[in-house]
C-alpha cells in the first residue's frame, strides 16, 4: 500500500506548478497591455495638449497684435476712433504669413476690439496703490490717473494632421487693455526733455511724483555751504528715463553746484556733498541713498567714486561727465546691480531705465524742447515743426494757420484739438492794438464759447480763434488789461533817424509834409510814459528835439480838407 500512497505525489506537484505559471503568463500580458494602453494613452493626450497650447499662443499673438495698434492709436489720439469691427478703424490680423509652418488654419483668425470702458464705472480717477504687488513697476503708481480699459477678443483654431485622428482644436481668448493717462500738473516735478540736476543746500522736500525725461543727477550740500548737514527727501515715487547720479553732471568747476569755495584760491568747484539723499519706500519711509557701508546706491552703486579727487570734483576734466553717444564718465560707470538693489530697496519707487521707464509726455507736447544750446521753448513755430513741439504749447492758443494739404495735418490738428484752451467752456480773447504818438496801448476783451459752438453759416467776426460762438464783450472787472509804460526820465539823448511832419495848405486843401532828418541828435526831455512799442517819438507829457543830421522833405500827393486832418492822417 505504501508504494502506491508515494507513487501519487508527484503527479499533483506538476499540475498545480503548469497552472501558477500560466497565471503568471495571464497576469504579466495583462500588465503588458495595460502599460502600452497607457502609454498610447499618455502619447495622445500629449499630442493633444501640444495642439491645444499651439492654439492658446495662437491666439495670444492675434490679442497682442490688436494690442499693438491700439497702443498705436492712443499714441497719436487722447480719443481714438472704435475698435468695433463695424467702425472706422477695426483692429486688423497679422498676416498669414506670420504663421508660416504651424497648423494654424489662418482663415480661422479673429480680432475684436472692444470700446474704451473707464475704470471706476463712474468716471472718477482712478488710485494706482502702490502697495498693490501687481503695480510694483509701474512709474504711475501713487498717482490718480484716468484709466479706460479696452477688451480684445481673439480666436485662432489649429488643424491636426489627418493621419493623427484628432479634431481641429480652436481657443478663445480675452485679455484688457488698460490705458492710463496722468494730468501734467500730478507730479511734483515733471521734466520734459532734459536732465534734471539739483544740489540745494538748505532742507529740501520733495511732495508727489517726480518724473524726469533723462537722468537725474543730485546732491545734498548743506554741510558744504552751511556748515550744517541738511536733507534731500523725496517723498513720493521718482522715475527717470535716463539713470540716477550722486554726482555733478559737468566736468566744468563753474557748473557744479553755484560755485561755493570751502577754501578760497585752492579749490577749483564746489566739493560734492554727502548730506542724506532720501527716496520713500513703499511702506513711508524714508532711505538714504547712501548705503550703511558708505557707498552711494545709484546707478553706478558708488563705482563712480573714482572719478572724484578728495577735494570733491572730477579728477578727470577731459572727458565730458555724461554724453550722448554714453561715453561720457558717469555712464563707464553704470552698474547692472542698481536693478534689483532699487526694487529690493525702495520697492519700485526709485525706477529708472533699468527698469524699462520710458520718455513720456502730455498728449501733444512731443517731448522736445529746442533743437540746440539756446533751449527755447518752442511752440506753433516752424522750428517746433522741425524737432517737435514743446510743452509749452499745451497752455498756447490753437494754431489756426494749419494746411490740410500738410502731410502732417491729422497728427498735427489732434494736436490742437488736445490744447488745454480747448477744452474750456469760455474763451477769453484780449485784443492789443498798440497806442499811437506815446499814447499807451489799449485791450478789447471778447468772451467766446467753447470750441466748436458756432453754428454753420455764422458771421466770420463772430466766431473765436477756437470756433466758439461771440458771446459779447467782457463785463467791466472780469478781464484787467494793464498796458506796458515806462517812466521816462526827465532827459534823454540819443543818435538816429526823427520824423516830423507838417501840414502844408495849397489852393484851399492841405497836404501832408513828412521830414526825415537821418544822423541826428535826439534829445527828449520832459516826464511821461511811451508805449510797449518804444519808439522814439513825443511822449505824453514830454517833448523831444531834434538836432544836426540830413534833413529831407516829401510832400505826399493826398489833400485833406483841414490842417488837423492832414496830421491825422501821419504814422503813429
Amino acid at each position: 500500500m505504501n508504494p502506491l500512497l508515494s507513487s501519487s505525489r508527484p503527479h499533483r506537484s506538476r499540475g498545480s506548478a503548469l497552472i501558477t505559471v500560466l497565471l503568471y503568463i495571464f497576469i504579466l500580458s495583462m500588465l503588458v497591455a495595460s502599460v502600452l494602453g497607457w502609454s498610447l494613452t499618455e502619447r495622445r493626450l500629449t499630442m493633444r495638449a501640444t495642439y491645444w497650447l499651439e492654439a492658446r499662443n495662437a491666439a495670444e499673438a492675434v490679442a497682442e497684435y490688436g494690442f499693438s495698434q491700439i497702443a498705436s492709436q492712443f499714441s497719436s489720439h487722447a480719443n481714438p476712433p472704435s475698435f468695433d469691427p463695424g467702425g472706422s478703424t477695426p483692429l486688423a490680423l497679422p498676416p498669414a504669413s506670420f504663421f508660416t509652418g504651424s497648423h494654424v488654419d489662418t482663415s480661422s483668425l479673429e480680432v475684436i476690439g472692444g470700446t474704451a470702458n473707464p475704470l471706476p464705472a463712474g468716471g472718477a480717477l482712478y488710485f494706482v496703490d502702490p502697495k498693490d504687488p501687481n503695480n510694483a513697476g509701474e512709474t504711475l503708481k501713487g498717482q490718480y490717473v484716468y484709466r479706460r480699459d479696452i477688451r480684445v477678443l481673439a480666436k485662432a483654431t489649429v488643424r491636426p494632421p489627418p493621419s493623427t485622428g484628432f479634431s481641429p482644436v480652436t481657443v478663445y481668448l480675452t485679455e484688457n487693455v488698460s490705458v492710463r493717462g496722468a494730468p501734467l500738473f500730478a507730479n511734483a516735478i515733471f521734466y520734459s526733455n532734459n536732465d534734471l540736476e539739483a544740489a540745494p543746500g538748505p532742507m529740501f522736500d520733495i511732495y508727489g511724483p517726480v518724473h524726469v525725461n533723462g537722468n537725474l543727477i543730485i546732491s545734498s550740500q548743506g554741510t558744504v555751504e552751511m556748515g550744517t548737514a541738511s536733507y534731500i527727501n523725496f517723498r513720493g515715487p521718482v522715475s527717470a528715463s535716463g539713470d540716477v547720479y550722486h554726482a555733478w553732471g559737468n566736468v566744468n568747476a563753474a557748473a557744479e553746484g553755484r560755485g561755493y569755495h570751502m577754501t578760497s584760491g585752492d579749490n577749483p568747484g564746489e566739493p560734492l556733498g554727502n548730506d542724506p539723499l532720501n527716496f520713500m519706500t513703499t511702506l513711508g519711509t524714508l532711505v538714504n541713498l547712501k548705503g550703511s557701508d558708505g557707498t552711494w546706491q545709484d546707478s553706478t552703486m558708488g563705482t563712480d567714486s573714482s572719478l572724484f579727487s578728495s577735494k570733491g570734483v572730477y579728477s578727470n576734466t577731459s572727458i565730458p561727465a555724461l554724453a550722448p553717444d554714453g561715453t561720457g564718465q558717469l555712464q563707464s560707470k553704470l552698474s547692472s546691480a542698481f536693478h534689483d538693489n532699487a526694487l529690493t530697496v525702495w520697492g519700485g519707487n526709485l525706477q529708472t531705465e533699468a527698469m524699462d521707464v520710458a520718455a513720456y509726455n502730455p498728449v501733444g507736447a512731443g517731448g522736445q524742447v529746442s533743437g540746440d544750446a539756446s533751449n527755447p521753448i518752442l511752440a506753433n513755430t516752424d522750428a517746433a515743426d522741425s524737432v517737435g513741439y514743446g510743452p509749452h504749447s499745451m497752455i498756447d492758443p490753437p494754431n489756426t494757420s494749419l494746411s490740410s494739404s500738410d502731410p502732417y495735418y491729422a497728427a498735427k490738428n489732434e494736436v490742437e484739438k488736445q490744447k488745454l484752451s480747448n477744452q474750456a467752456g469760455l474763451y477769453v480773447q484780449v485784443v492789443v492794438t498798440p497806442g499811437t504818438n506815446g499814447a499807451q496801448d489799449s485791450a478789447a476783451v471778447n468772451l467766446y464759447g467753447w470750441p466748436g459752438s458756432a453754428p454753420t453759416g455764422t458771421p466770420a467776426n463772430q466766431v473765436g480763434p477756437n470756433g466758439g460762438i461771440l458771446l459779447g464783450s467782457a463785463p467791466a472787472g472780469l478781464v484787467t488789461f494793464i498796458p506796458f509804460s515806462a517812466n521816462v526820465p526827465a532827459q534823454t539823448t540819443g543818435t538816429g533817424t526823427a520824423l516830423s511832419y507838417a501840414a502844408v495848405p495849397s489852393g484851399g486843401k492841405y497836404y501832408l509834409k513828412t521830414t526825415t532828418t537821418t544822423g541826428a541828435t535826439l534829445i527828449q526831455s520832459g516826464t511821461g510814459t511811451q508805449n510797449g512799442s518804444g519808439a522814439i517819438s513825443p511822449v505824453v507829457g514830454g517833448t523831444m528835439a531834434v538836432t544836426g543830421g540830413t534833413a529831407g522833405s516829401t510832400t505826399g500827393a493826398t489833400s485833406y480838407a483841414s490842417s488837423s486832418a492832414a496830421l491825422a492822417a501821419a504814422p503813429g
